[in-house]
């Protein structure tokens, strides 16, 4: 899409005090899961409809009218998508405890699996503690050590004897 190796986004509604924060995110190269092309995209949508700088990067048009994604709509895709992979059951997880903050510790989660720091995930994912290791009463490291210790092989295995 373009030749962009990083973008800065400055967030002046941040939900967690932090108004006028700058952030930035790097290319990784990988397309569609590269955030600098992710924000080139909705750049691009929204050039597409108006010129107007002050527009949110929620902001979609549907049919030629504007729509802004809120954090009500990111909600109810979570908890159907979670309802379509049937959670309850599956992974004995309630609909109701499936939100956006799934999202930001599930995050959190996976960089520590990925050998990142508690500093770097503090860092990366914005936390302003340490309160990504209160994950279930500070089971955070419980849950990350106990997916390290999985036999991927196997599971894989019994997966499919159970298709």
């Amino acid at each position: 899409m373009g030749a962009v190796d990083a973008a800065t986004l400055k967030l002046d509604n941040q939900k967690n005090g932090w108004k006028g924060v700058c952030i930035s995110h790097h290319s990784n190269g990988m397309g569609l899961f590269d955030p600098t092309e992710a924000i080139l995209r909705r750049l691009s949508h929204i050039r597409e409809h108006t010129n107007d700088e002050n527009t949110f990067l929620s902001a979609v048009w549907v049919e030629g009218e504007r729509r802004d994604v809120r954090d009500q709509d990111i909600r109810a895709a979570l908890k159907a998508a979670a309802a379509v992979l049937d959670y309850p059951h599956e992974r004995g997880i309630p609909i109701k405890l499936v939100d956006t903050h799934s999202l930001r510790i599930g995050g959190a989660n996976a960089m520590s699996l990925a050998g990142y720091s508690d500093k770097e995930i503090q860092k990366l994912g914005r936390w302003r503690s340490i309160t990504f290791m209160d994950l279930e009463g500070g089971a955070f490291r419980d849950v990350t050590e106990s997916v390290l210790a999985m036999d991927y092989n196997e599971n894989v295995s019994e997966g499919a004897a159970a298709a």
